[in-house]
């Protein structure tokens, strides 16, 4: 197979990506194809020649300078393997920090040939998270991964995240309509839909409320299988359910997991359903702060930020946290915890304190324990809530002439009765 060029008016990124689709089954090292690919890259590009080249991913500093130096001043090429080499070691420090205290199966791989790039990773850091923390770690490194040059194939990404599932659009089952809460949650999803197969809330209360107003359709079963996201667009996904509560039945089935904005969104239907091998819960908001002063100190770089505004760069990623701005990104991380306990006490019928006392306060529960615990109705299979909801018997038995009796059931099953005395 002919080794892929580059285009006149293509640029880095895009022939990256593109070689490294192009060569993924004849070359299925990525390291190997990232250095092929790169090598493509400078050799033909006439706009990479007289740039600078980055340090490649597991490239030794020998191989590097001798290939920098063959356009570029020994003092430049050195400089650049520098600035690899302490971001490399500033990533692992935080990794380490990240990963201390879990289990060898639940830490996070550092991938190596990381450069760190604050302005894309401040997207990640810069706003509140309502996701497991361990994937909140994955997608840190995948960003900088990213951020770096790196690429990654679709199967590299669901194994680094740990998404064994298809994304899939809306479907029915008879009357029934299907929706599908997969991967990370976010609201609108441009990055995150292409590095985790995740799901937009924005699109995915669409798709329920066409469903609500579809007249063909009985019922609503949102299919979720997600760590949680972005607190953004979730507390308007959960009271477009609570406002359908009542109109036809909604129910949530966590397939197999529903975390913490996941299990925000859930708390709103008429019922959650768990799997019998599934979780739910995480109930809890994170947030974190980049300081990059210490590594752009060791570079020789220095932002000035100039501003208008008093508090306008409080917290920014060029100065430590102080003691102002943590106490701020506290009040913001506390907000919305407190708006994720109401939404949850307000779904399962219970006060925002027996949230706290009865929920975990951001653990996780198996199935049996969520259901005793008051995060969940019942233990069940998808398929088996798409039958009762349509009133088929478990055995594939005919469809009943009417489930509306179940339905009913459903829709106004009193919340009060969960409150333990």
């Amino acid at each position: 197979m002919p080794m892929p060029m580059p285009h006149k008016d293509e640029d880095h990124d895009g022939f990256m990506e593109r070689c490294h689709s192009e060569m993924s089954k004849e070359m299925p090292e990525q390291g190997q194809r990232n250095a092929v690919c790169q090598k493509q890259w400078e050799e033909n590009h006439a706009e990479a020649r007289a740039a600078m080249p980055m340090p490649m991913p597991d490239e030794e500093h020998g191989d590097y300078m001798k290939r920098c130096m063959a356009d570029h001043a020994e003092g430049e090429c050195e400089k650049k393997w520098q600035h690899k080499a302490l971001n490399v070691g500033r990533l692992r420090e935080a990794f380490a920090a990240r990963n201390q205290g879990l289990p060898k199966s639940e830490a996070i791989p550092l991938p190596e040939g990381l450069h760190l790039y604050p302005n894309v990773l401040q997207a990640v850091y810069g706003q509140p998270w309502a996701i497991l923390p361990s994937m909140y770690a994955t997608i840190c490194s995948l960003v900088a991964f990213r951020a770096s040059g790196g690429r990654l194939t679709a199967e590299e990404i669901k194994e680094r995240i740990g998404a064994s599932r298809v994304r899939a659009g809306a479907a029915r089952s008879g009357s029934i309509a299907v929706l599908p809460l997969y991967g990370v949650l976010a609201q609108h999803m441009d990055m995150m839909t292409a590095m985790s197969g995740g799901t937009s809330t924005d699109r995915a209360g669409a798709a329920i409320q066409g469903a609500l107003n579809d007249p063909s359709i009985s019922a609503i079963v949102l299919d979720i299988d997600s760590p949680g996201g972005s607190v953004y667009g979730v507390q308007e996904m959960h009271d477009l359910i609570m406002g359908g509560r009542g109109r036809k039945p909604i129910v949530a089935v966590a397939n197999s997991m529903a975390a913490s904005a996941a299990y925000w969104i859930a708390s709103a239907a008429d019922e959650i359903v768990v799997t019998p091998g599934g979780e739910v819960g995480s109930i809890g908001v994170v947030a974190a702060h980049e300081d990059v002063s210490k590594l752009e100190e060791a570079m020789g770089i220095k932002h000035t930020l100039v501003s208008h505004g008093d508090n306008k760069v409080l917290g920014n990623s060029f100065e430590a946290l102080s003691d102002m701005a943590r106490g701020e990104l506290q009040k913001r991380v506390t907000q919305y915890g407190h708006m994720f306990e109401a939404a949850v006490a307000k779904g399962r019928g219970v006060s925002a304190g027996h949230v706290r006392s009865e929920f975990g306060q951001g653990l996780m529960f198996g199935a049996d324990e969520a259901v005793k615990r008051g995060l969940a109705d019942t233990v069940g299979t998808l398929q088996s809530t798409i039958e009762r909801l349509a009133g088929v018997k478990s055995q594939g038995g005919a469809r009943a002439d009417s489930s509306m009796a179940e339905i009913e059931a459903l829709q106004f099953r009193p919340r009060s009765l969960r409150i333990k005395a």
